[in-house]
């Protein structure tokens, strides 16, 4: 007999206001998610896939004004069924009696009989017992997810009581203390007791996941739970919620950007264009033969670290790009540091003196030439940002940094600002970088008007529109303000502002993290193209093994402060012997 799905969609039509404009963010969806299985939802931002995991549990904000129509069909537990729980009127669909089927051996839900209940139609009190009950939420920051003001024990109350039929407290904590066990937290009360902000972002991930455990949850929707995670973490984040559905007979539906997730857990796709589902199917069938162009575009933009190549009209699949200009120039260091440390003072908790200091980067050497790209990597915590802000002289530091030769770390105030000009940095989030009061011709030319205050008003536009051109913006979005872009928009607007002033180094931390592969692809290219053109030196810091693999020339392995491995990207890639740089490659799925 066939297998019936937990969950099915059914015509879903979601449209939004923006800026006094209704938008058809979705139209016409329909997908099935069956039992114990991984259904993931693939697209790139904008597509619709984030507001149809939330129209799921009616958690679209109310704030856009969403209009809802069509069907979300949920298997009730046998025994469990909901009274006087619907709000269906007149004009409501009815509820089908023949949902969707797949073919299936060996399963004994077959032989029971299902019952559906429409999500959409549940009155608020029946839809709280489902919500964060049977179906739970990860959310892609658990930062903002997890309540600042409460301990992680007390969330974990919380979710309890509310979703549990445990009634005495010492049984919940003692079940607080499984679920920290099942998802590899300390189940120490020292532990338990603190607050978000004291964690890792792997830390704070792994609580999500315990709160979405707990309970009665059947279904586990995760919107991009390792986005902002580094790649081991990434591994041992994927590897937990695998294991967790195998012991708790789990379902999931994963909302994605990573075709590498998709490729490694996945067992059905659907993937998300402009509100419309263009494809769907098994995962490996999609994978191996995908008949869309879309979807066919979209893996194709994936790199494949396998496979790499020489010409230079691919660069996302391999960096031996040639350059023009000054041959000499290149063969001369923009950049040498030498014995980098730095060091963060320990400050007591009476009257905050200093105590003891802590090494976050320890006896750093490198050099980096004209039109060449260093990359940095190592998990979160390594070192990567400091490294970096010693460097851009943002934070104090020992040792010697040269920029073409002259020694920046003996210079301080008014004398660095020849120097900054030439140094110039893009930060991870673009939104928090740029100001939100700024027109985008304002936030470009910026710099410009501090390092050149004579420069007249025409000259000016000018240099705004053709660092625009070559960053990819239109001319004509020059007066829109930073909330009006996309993701990729707003890190082209903050690579325009730092390339303007044509520094000799552009320090980029972790500038396509945020981004859709297609969009990465995107960067990685035009980023290639402008240090092409311009012969500009890169100071690349990511997690994202693929992204440093794409562009970097040398790349430098940190751990706990200190450098492990250092070489050229070949050798990184392919020869390495350090176990550390080993691991982090088998982690990002680099090799079979």
């Amino acid at each position: 007999m066939a297998l019936q799905p937990l969950l099915y969609v059914k015509d879903l039509n979601i449209a939004i206001s923006s800026a006094g404009k209704t938008i058809n963010a979705v139209k016409g969806v329909n997908f099935s998610i069956y039992p114990h299985k991984i259904f993931a939802l693939v697209g790139e931002s904008g597509s619709g896939k984030s507001l149809t995991a939330l129209s799921l549990v009616r958690l679209i904000s109310p704030h856009i004004l969403p209009q809802i129509s069509g069907s979300v069909f949920y298997q009730k537990q046998l025994g469990h069924f909901h009274k006087n729980s619907s709000t269906q009127n007149k004009n409501s669909p009815p509820q089908p009696s023949t949902p969707p089927q797949k073919s299936q051996k060996n399963n004994a839900q077959e032989n029971n009989a299902v019952s559906y209940q429409n999500l959409l139609q549940l009155n608020n009190n029946t839809l709280r017992r489902i919500r964060g009950g049977e179906i739970s939420y990860i959310f892609q920051d658990p930062m903002t997810s997890l309540n600042p003001l409460k301990t992680i024990h007390e969330q974990l109350e919380e979710k309890l009581r509310l979703h549990s039929s445990i009634e005495h407290k010492h049984k919940r904590a003692d079940t607080i203390a499984d679920l920290f066990e099942q998802v590899k937290l300390p189940t120490q009360k020292s532990f338990m007791l603190r607050y978000p902000h004291e964690l890792s972002g792997g830390q704070r991930q792994r609580v999500m996941i315990a709160m979405a455990i707990a309970g009665t949850s059947r279904l586990i929707i995760a919107d991009e739970p390792t986005t902002a995670l580094d790649v081991t973490v990434q591994a041992e984040i994927l590897k937990l919620l695998k294991n967790l559905q195998k012991t708790l007979d789990l379902t999931y539906m994963f909302i994605t950007h990573d075709l590498n997730i998709v490729r490694q857990f996945a067992d059905d796709i659907a993937i998300m264009q402009n509100g419309l589902i263009v494809e769907q199917g098994p995962a490996k069938s999609i994978i191996k033969k995908p008949s869309h162009p879309y979807t066919k575009e979209l893996f194709k933009a994936t790199p494949n670290p396998l496979a790499r190549t020489s010409t230079t009209n691919n660069h996302h699949l391999h960096n031996t790009h040639p350059h023009n200009g000054n041959t000499d120039q290149r063969t001369t260091s923009v950049l040498k540091v030498n014995a980098l440390q730095v060091n963060y003072p320990i400050k007591s908790q009476f009257l905050r003196r200093t105590v003891a200091h802590f090494t976050a980067v320890r006896d750093i050497n490198f050099e980096l030439q004209h039109g060449k790209t260093v990359g940095i990597i190592g998990e979160s915590g390594s070192g990567k940002t400091s490294l970096a802000l010693a460097i851009l002289r943002l934070i104090d530091s020992e040792g010697e940094i040269f920029l073409e030769n002259s020694p920046i770390h003996t210079q301080t105030g008014s004398a660095l600002r020849p120097f900054r000009k030439k140094m110039q940095v893009v930060f991870q989030d673009p939104y928090s970088s740029l100001s939100p009061r700024l027109t985008t011709v304002d936030i470009i030319s910026e710099g410009v008007k501090f390092h050149e205050p004579n420069i007249t008003q025409s000259l000016l536009l000018d240099r705004v529109h053709a660092i625009m051109q070559q960053v990819g913006l239109s001319e004509t979005m020059k007066n829109r303000y930073p909330h009006e872009f996309s993701g990729g928009e707003r890190q082209r607007i903050a690579i325009a502002r730092a390339l303007i002033l044509e520094p000799k180094l552009l320090v980029l931390d972790e500038p396509t993290s945020s981004l859709d592969v297609s969009l990465q692809i995107k960067m990685i290219d035009k980023l290639l193209a402008i240090q092409e053109k311009t012969n500009i030196a890169y100071l690349f810091i990511s997690h994202d093994l693929r992204v440093i693999r794409a562009l970097s020339d040398h790349i430098l392995v940190m751990k706990k402060g200190s450098v492990t491995t250092y070489g050229t990207n070949d050798h990184i890639f392919n020869n390495s012997t350090d176990p550390y740089t080993q691991q982090l490659i088998k982690s990002a799925y680099l090799k079979n």
